[in-house]
């Protein structure tokens, strides 16, 4: 059984600290964006509810998730989350 510090996410299969500006990037400086192709309902603290056709910025990929932020609060008060790259399409 592995065991997490509190700030360590187990999705980026290594350690990383709070605040670390090493997450494994899409892109240097470029700006990705995409949109939600499917509704998707969080399935955890780190998920982010999506409805289809929303948009949202893409901040890194981790073994197949996208770490996005919206552009708007969802019903839940959120703005940031991890969602499955399936789910979106990149613009």
């Amino acid at each position: 059984m592995q065991r997490y510090e509190s700030f360590e996410n187990p999705l980026a299969g290594g350690l990383q600290s709070f605040g670390s500006q090493d997450d494994g990037r899409l892109s240097s400086g470029n700006q990705q964006f995409g949109t939600a192709l499917y509704d998707f309902t969080a399935g955890g603290d780190d998920e982010l509810n999506l409805t289809a056709g929303e948009e949202v910025e893409i901040e890194y990929e981790v073994d197949g998730w996208f770490y996005v932020k919206k552009k708007r609060p969802g019903r839940d008060g959120k703005m940031a989350g991890l969602v499955p790259v399936l789910y979106v399409n990149q613009s």
